[in-house]
């Protein structure tokens, strides 16, 4: 299964793969307790505005990621791909997560 965490973008993905797209942070957050296994998890720096009117990033998703990882305990996560706009942002997505996963960054 594949879960992108991705406010607005949609991908092309084959017909017979299973594909769940998060459009908010708490609609990832669920996915990702909802599911042990991923055959890859996409995902997006700048998740827009929240219901508070805040705005949103994956930062806080990443962290949590990356600190499994860090205790010898990562997700099992087959690959991360980065699908951001934000140069800066899928920078630190790149550097932070690929010390424990497999991770490609997608040019946009």
């Amino acid at each position: 299964m594949i879960l992108v965490v991705d406010d607005l973008k949609e991908f092309a993905f084959e017909k017979d793969q299973e594909v769940i797209y998060a459009r908010t942070m708490e609609q990832a957050y669920v996915e990702l307790i909802n599911n042990e296994h991923l055959d890859e998890l996409w995902l997006d720096h700048d998740m827009g505005v929240n219901e508070d009117g805040e705005e949103e990033t994956i930062r806080p998703l990443v962290l949590i990621l990356a600190d499994m990882g860090f205790h010898g305990k990562p997700r099992d996560i087959d690959k991360i791909v980065i699908c951001s706009m934000n140069p800066v942002g899928a920078d630190w997505m790149k550097t932070t997560l690929e010390k424990y996963y497999n991770v490609k960054r997608l040019e946009l």
